[in-house]
This record gives structure tokens, C-alpha cells and sequence, in this order.
């Protein structure tokens, strides 16, 4: 990441247009889109293995079928249920609570989920580099 010194304004490329101002905090789309999240994770116990084909209403892009031997789809199942699901039905039926913590640093899902759903269940946030506990990383100097 390539920041500007302070009190000088970066330069636009020759020819480029001026740069559109950020939105507002809480106007954009995924700013204001409800996301469910499960008050346990013990609750979720949604299948871990074979092949399950999602609800039209959380895959509706045509590739509702999962076979969850392949570690790329089972992830693909998850990123899609986190991002699609519209009621805690869907997560118990469609996650598997230690599933999701084991996977959970390498799903690619908006910031808001992750965010949502670490402040909720904190085992979460462990799972992902550099968040555990002090006393489990070496003190380098």
C-alpha cells in the first residue's frame, strides 16, 4: 500500500478524470444489506460431506451443486451461504459451526460479514494469523 505524505495531494495521470468521492459511511449497498448470524456456533450443523445443491434463493447463479470432498467448493458453499443467507434457517441448515472455524481465515467474504460475525463468536477471530494469544507466538526483537 503506497501512501501520500501528508499535506500533499497525489497527482492524477495524464488524461485521467477526477476521482470520485468516497461514499458516505453506511450509503453504500453492502453498508445497508442485512446479514444473518448465528447467535451459536454449536447451533449450526449443516452437512459435511457429499454433495448438496442450494436453495435457488442463496445459488441462483447456476452452480447450486456442491460436492463437499473438494475443499474449493466446500469453501465456495460457505462464502456463498455467509453472504446470501436471509434467515438463521439457512445457516443451521447449510453450516457446520466447526466447519466454518476452520475455514473461516481463508473465506473470502465482504468485510462486513467477517466483521459481524467476529464480533459475535470470538473463536473466530483466533482462527485467523497473527490473532492469537501473545503467549503462542515467539517474541521476536
Amino acid at each position: 500500500m503506497c501512501t501520500q505524505p501528508t499535506g500533499l495531494a497525489p497527482v492524477p495521470p495524464a488524461g485521467a478524470r477526477p476521482a470520485a468521492r468516497a461514499a458516505p459511511p453506511g450509503s453504500r449497498y453492502a453498508d445497508q444489506r442485512p446479514y444473518v448470524v448465528s447467535d451459536h456456533l454449536d447451533d449450526l450443523r449443516g452437512p459435511v460431506s457429499g454433495q448438496v445443491t442450494l436453495s435457488r434463493s442463496l445459488e441462483w447463479s447456476g452452480r447450486a451443486q456442491y460436492d463437499l470432498a473438494n475443499p474449493r467448493r466446500l469453501a465456495s458453499m460457505y462464502e456463498t451461504v455467509l453472504r446470501e443467507a436471509t434467515t438463521a434457517d439457512d445457516l443451521v441448515r447449510w453450516l457446520d459451526g466447526s466447519t466454518l472455524v476452520r475455514l473461516w481465515p481463508t473465506l473470502v467474504i465482504p468485510p462486513q460479514v467477517r466483521w459481524l460475525w467476529e464480533s459475535k463468536h470470538q473463536a473466530l477471530v483466533h482462527t485467523r494469523p497473527g490473532t492469537g494469544p501473545r503467549s503462542d507466538r515467539e517474541d521476536v526483537r
